[in-house]
């Protein structure tokens, strides 16, 4: 049995003994008092340690809240760095081409397609997406794209960025043409 409660008026009450034990933790004798403050950190999703104190006041007695430190809720505050601003490079449509594929999906389209991939040419923006029923229908849809693009442009695709699929490794251009 965990404790019990009484109902009044469509509301359940905690027995005042099981509300005592829920606001003062009991300590365990291997961690220490800022271990046992980091432990409730943890276990509550990391909220401030003021709103802990709150909580929790019988653990922070003696204790000051600004000497208690989380490496994780600092690394979360850290903002992303600025990339360097670099000049534009003129360059030519179908120069680079960056490509993803993505599956498997859990639910099938109407044509029974998991899978898709995308083209996305690095000049123009333009994007192409084609969906796949099986990963391994991914060469022959890079061959199928690749002659398309020759025909539009009578010229070769000089660089395909690396492509990125989850949970497989990437395919070797070479290896396909």
């Amino acid at each position: 049995m965990i404790g019990n409660v009484k109902e009044s008026g469509g509301l359940f009450y905690i027995d005042s003994n099981l509300s005592k034990q829920i606001q003062q933790p009991q300590s365990s004798s291997l961690l220490s008092l800022s271990d046992e403050i980091l432990l409730w950190h943890f276990r509550l999703g990391h909220p401030s340690f003021g709103y802990l104190k709150h909580l929790f006041p019988v653990l922070f007695k003696n204790k000051d809240v600004d000497s208690l430190q989380c490496e994780i809720c600092q690394l979360a505050k850290h903002k992303r760095s600025v990339f360097l601003a670099l000049k534009y490079m003129p360059s030519k449509p179908f120069s680079l081409i960056h490509s993803d594929l993505w599956g498997p999906s859990r639910v099938t389209n109407l044509s029974g397609s998991r899978w898709f991939i995308t083209f996305i040419d690095d000049h123009t923006r333009n994007t192409w997406i084609y969906l796949l029923k099986e990963n391994s229908d991914t060469a022959s849809m890079f061959k199928f794209f690749y002659k398309m693009i020759k025909r539009i442009s009578f010229k070769l695709i000089s660089k395909f960025s690396e492509l990125i699929m989850e949970g497989s490794t990437s395919i070797k251009l070479w290896e396909i043409f």
